[in-house]
């Protein structure tokens, strides 16, 4: 689950310029973790979430582990008299910040590359033309693992398949980590 609720819930008290509490209960298997952004005209003032506050509290509630949680929002609005905490990010950063976090992730390695440097050693300078093809037909980027089992597949044709698994171990190991 991404933070959409939250996100959304942000969204509606900036544009609407609300004042009040936003109390958020993020539910996991075994606890629950509660906080409280404060509001005033649509601009976020002061955060709380377990023991921390301003944008100590802010970085807690988005490290969340959201596959693990569910959030429970409750908005109560009224007027507010407090001063803004000294370090609290506005509530466009706070928005930002959510966008950027659910974006899906690319990985850091370039697999193309990775695997031109793999096989130029056990096919030579084939390898390039040979990766490029694939990588024309199925994305590095977007279907990793696809791309690596179709790479793996000229290895198998000449070492076998268990010798091409554990040329390839060490990239699908890299994918898991990313």
């Amino acid at each position: 689950m991404s933070m959409k609720k939250l996100y959304d819930t942000l969204l509606a008290i900036s544009t609407g310029q609300k004042s009040g509490n936003l109390v958020i209960i993020a539910k996991e298997a075994f606890s629950k973790r509660a906080g409280t952004c404060t509001f005033d005209k649509g601009e976020l003032v002061q955060a709380t979430f377990q023991q921390y506050t301003g944008r100590a509290a802010i970085s807690a509630l988005l490290a969340l582990d959201t596959h693990n949680v569910d959030f429970n929002m409750n908005f109560m609005e009224f007027s507010i008299t407090v001063a803004p905490h000294p370090d609290i990010p506005t509530i466009a950063n706070l928005i930002q910040q959510i966008e950027v976090r659910d974006q899906p992730k690319k990985p850091d390695i370039n697999l193309e590359m990775e695997v031109i440097q793999l096989l130029v050693s056990r096919v030579g300078a084939s390898a390039v033309g040979k990766v490029n093809a694939i990588a024309q037909k199925i994305s590095p980027i977007e279907q990793p693992v696809a791309f690596l089992d179709k790479c793996m597949s000229l290895i198998e044709m000449t070492s076998g398949k268990a010798n091409a698994e554990k040329i390839f171990a060490g990239l699908y190991e890299k994918l898991k980590n990313l």
